[in-house]
């Protein structure tokens, strides 16, 4: 809105305090750091690729002294209008997160300043601010401005925008979608088409629908919204990265359908590069984009390889994960003297510095940071609660990833009450727990509880995406496959019909995770002894096997092993020892033959020689995996398999003595078994 008279007043001043010859110079600037800091009223502090100011404690308070009232009067309004002319998301510049300390004795006399600076300090406040204080400023923006300029006005539909952001906290996403909906079409008609401004409520109207349902809609608005951006504001401003980091989380969800990596690909090289310029290679955002970069790289496979063994050469070179994780100690500490353990700035670096620890396989130390702030209580609010839910889904895979399932539920049951508390038990965000949860049951033989929460997804889908998604398809596949541990067979066969026609459908005939289903509903209906009716399908599943058409290593490799043992269920052994054979050498292609994906793959042919009898060779095959094993000092596999070559032993004993043997074998590994 309009300023008054005194606005220009603050202005001209904060302009000579700043400039007071007239035109910024770098090297006054550095003169008077260097004075402060002989005097040890500053200190320099090098952080991720920048240089910031640290001021002595007692610096503002001996400045403060020293002014006269009006002198502090006028340095006030010229301080206020240093701190808001930064909240301004079209400068390309995000720095509001670090100004909250300096913009603290602000917030608390907000009611006094005009509707602009309040718009603007409610950007700086803290995050876990009570959330009805933060409404209750921007209705009353939003009506001010209204009433002043009408609804057909850009100044309106900013304040709308404000407000219609901040329904995601309460939460209300089809409130938000609504009110982004009016921003939309305010801004199309008054400031055109391919505005950054239209762009903006584009970004805005894709996140409210996400969050909501989901939509093909959302997808096509981020396109779009990156497009003109792109055009207008250029690659590097903040708001492009903005959308292309949502872009990018569209394209690699599962649950939204089958991830597009190669799309994905290209935007994030381009991200990387833009950061890496901008911010350094320490900064979070940098690191988070190789994250996904990284992810990116090893799902597409081949064709990527050489861009992926540069990235992780380039990491190494420069320890750059190792720089990081000192960075965001150091980070840590500060801010938990500044605003506490428990703020949303805290948590928001433990998160960051829980998946770098993550990514390097530090499960031990991961595991001891989240345990510091892991709770169940009503403490949190607003983004602190978020952040909350996330540190104890990470503590959950993190307990997962070491088969401690029992604990890990735990800490996904709390994570989970927590985010249905919150958005309610149909909302998508419980979708990814609720697997994750389903996932523990089964990982501890809770077949039936593990179904019941399979089974509440696809009623999720079912409510929020009437007209199907592939996430429906992957909890149906969770249902499908706990009724099969609960030997309900002829059931489990249509729920696995169910998916092998989805599947067929949305990815295509020879998609190795057709094959899959196929011979999941081969399985079942050779475990009611049907064998003739599975026979027609047995040669469907050859032909998919033949023509095999996939990018991701583990999906193929599974595809091999499972027609394998369907052709061995279905007594073609000859077809079947030339499918375990052709495994072996796809394991061998993909991943070599000395580590650890190769040594537990051996062992699917070593059972099926040693089932068929033909046990010298068994032997030859598994004293391999122990050869392999022992090199990778890997104790738990050398017991297997020294147990596994006791039994060969005995078989053969039992063969010269020509006496009839127990024929033990596993089609199962071991719970430490690494299957991809």
């Amino acid at each position: 809105m309009d300023r008054g008279p005194d606005f220009q007043e603050s202005i001209d001043h904060l302009r000579r305090l700043v400039v007071p010859n007239k035109k910024f110079e770098e090297v006054e600037l550095d003169h008077v750091v260097e004075e402060l800091q002989q005097v040890s009223l500053i200190t320099l502090v090098p952080f991720y690729s920048d240089i910031r100011l640290r001021f002595h404690p007692l610096l503002h308070a001996w400045a403060y002294d020293r002014q006269t009232h009006e002198e502090q009067r006028r340095n006030k309004a010229a301080a206020l209008r240093l701190l808001t002319c930064v909240v301004d998301n079209s400068d390309g510049i995000d720095i509001e997160g670090e100004l909250f300390p300096h913009a603290r004795r602000f917030i608390s006399e907000m009611d006094k300043f005009h509707v602009n600076d309040r718009a603007a300090l409610v950007e700086l406040s803290d995050p876990s601010t009570v959330l009805e204080t933060q409404l209750s400023i921007w209705k009353e923006i939003y009506e001010t401005v209204r009433a002043a300029y009408g609804d057909h006005d850009l100044r309106t539909s900013q304040a709308l925008l404000g407000l219609a952001v901040l329904q995601a906290d309460i939460p209300d996403f089809p409130k938000m979608e609504q009110l982004m909906r009016e921003v939309l079409q305010v801004r199309r008609s008054v400031d055109g088409p391919r505005t950054a401004l239209t762009a903006e409520a584009m970004y805005y109207l894709a996140y409210a629908q996400r969050l909501s349902k989901g939509s093909e809609e959302s997808m096509g608005l981020l396109r779009t919204a990156y497009d003109i951006q792109v055009e207008i504001l250029g690659p590097d401003h903040v708001q492009t990265q903005s959308t292309m980091v949502s872009l990018v989380d569209d394209l690699m969800d599962p649950w939204q359908g089958q991830p597009d990596y190669e799309e994905a690909c290209a935007i994030l090289e381009q991200l990387m590069d833009t950061q890496t310029r901008l911010y350094g290679p320490l900064h979070p955002w940098t690191l988070q984009t190789v994250e996904y970069l990284l992810d990116c790289y090893v799902d597409i496979g081949d064709r990527k390889k050489e861009q992926l063994d540069h990235l992780l050469r380039l990491c190494d070179e420069n320890s750059t994960i190792d720089r990081a994780k000192d960075a965001y100690r150091e980070l840590l500490e500060v801010n938990i003297r500044l605003y506490g353990k428990l703020s949303s700035r805290t948590l928001s670096i433990v998160l960051t510095l829980a998946k770098l620890l993550q990514r390097m396989n530090r499960n031990t130390e991961l595991e001891t940071l989240l345990k510091q702030y892991a709770r169940n209580d009503d403490e949190l609010h607003g983004e602190g609660q978020h952040h909350l839910v996330n540190i104890l889904v990470m503590l959950g895979s993190c307990l997962i990833s070491q088969s401690r399932y029992a604990e890990a539920q735990a800490f996904i049951s709390a994570s989970f009450r927590r985010i249905t508390e919150r958005y309610g038990k149909t909302s998508i965000f419980t979708v990814p727990i609720r697997d994750l949860l389903a996932s523990c049951h089964s990982d501890q033989k809770h077949y039936a509880e593990a179904e019941s929460l399979h089974r509440d997804n696809i009623k999720c889908f079912e409510e929020i995406r009437p007209q199907g998604s592939p996430g429906q398809l992957l909890s149906l596949k969770g249902v499908a496959r706990c009724v099969y541990e609960q030997n309900r067979f002829e059931e489990s066969e249509e729920l696995w019909r169910g998916v092998y026609l989805g599947e067929k459908v949305e990815l295509g005939q020879n998609h190795p995770k057709v094959c899959i289903s196929l011979c999941w509903m081969i399985k079942c209906m050779q475990k009611r002894g049907i064998y003739d009716a599975a026979a027609l399908y047995v040669t469907e599943a050859m032909q998919i096997y033949r023509a095999l058409e996939g990018r991701d290593k583990g999906e193929i490799l599974e595809a091999y092993w499972r027609v394998a043992e369907m052709l061995e269920r279905q007594k073609m052994f000859n077809e079947a020892e030339e499918v375990f054979r052709a495994h072996i050498d796809r394991v061998k292609e993909f991943h070599g033959d000395n580590g650890r994906h190769y040594a537990t793959e051996e062992g699917r042919l070593a059972r099926f020689l040693y089932d068929r009898g033909r046990y010298e060779e068994s032997k030859v095959i598994r004293k391999s995996q122990l050869r392999r094993w022992t090199e990778l000092q890997d104790r738990k596999w050398e017991e297997f398999i020294t147990d596994k070559l006791q039994q060969i032993e005995a078989a053969l004993r039992a063969a010269t003595l020509d006496r009839p043997v127990a024929i033990v074998s596993l089609l199962v590994y071991p719970e430490f078994t690494l299957i991809t």
